[in-house]
């Protein structure tokens, strides 16, 4: 059955001995071109683990009827969608399309368990990333390419940005366990100066820990 959280949040002490981490991966191996590539995949388990490596191709067509119902919330279909209930989700992303084509929207979503993304992209396409948990760390490993705002929301737990991107990060505001941050230069790619389609991040836990690294760190 599924835990019910406390009504009480737990001491930060408490929560860094119980939350699960991510473990720190070895040197970025690129997914097997073989792996057949994929769009709109949605996975979702129950009391089980996430874990795998996925070559995503947004201009890969689906036929229609073989589409899962979009979430209540959703607007735009994810192309990949992975979400566990009492699972960790550990995944290696590859983006297969190009800067030419609309960004991928990937999500990662778990109750009880830590989140960790790796995600490439050789050919520069863009992407739109939300990951969360709400007892569990949330790690993602994004491409040195990787223009654009990033938001982080926890309520226990640290924000860090790892050495070789801290130059990269512009901070806008840190109040409420919540930041807005950029990484690169907003100014020179015109954010906020109309509707932006480049890289976006959102990292959301209640009780665990968030860090970004760059692929390969």
């Amino acid at each position: 059955s599924e835990s019910v959280a406390p009504s009480t949040p737990p001491s930060e002490s408490s929560i860094t001995s119980s939350v699960p981490s991510p473990v720190p991966p070895k040197p970025e191996i690129p997914p097997d071109p073989e792996i057949p590539a994929v769009n709109h995949l949605v996975i979702e388990r129950t009391n089980n683990s996430i874990r795998g490596t996925w070559r995503v191709d947004t201009t890969k067509s689906i036929p229609q009827n073989m589409l899962p119902p979009l979430d209540g919330k959703e607007t735009i279909r994810p192309n990949l969608k992975l979400k566990s209930t009492n699972g960790a989700i550990n995944a290696k992303v590859e983006l297969v399309a190009d800067d030419r084509q609309s960004r991928a929207v990937i999500k990662a979503q778990t109750t009880n368990g830590s989140v960790e993304i790796q995600l490439t992209s050789p050919r520069g396409q863009k992407c739109y990333i939300e990951l969360s948990s709400t007892n569990g760390a949330v790690w993602a490993y994004i491409p040195r390419t990787f223009v654009g705002p990033i938001t982080t929301k926890n309520s226990t737990g640290s924000v860090k940005f790892a050495p070789a991107m801290t130059p990269n990060v512009v901070t806008f505001s840190e109040t409420g366990g919540e930041g807005s941050h950029f990484i690169g230069d907003y100014e020179a790619c015109g954010y906020g100066k109309g509707d932006w389609h480049g890289d976006e991040l959102h990292l959301k836990t209640t009780h665990g820990s968030i860090k970004l690294f760059y692929v390969g760190e």
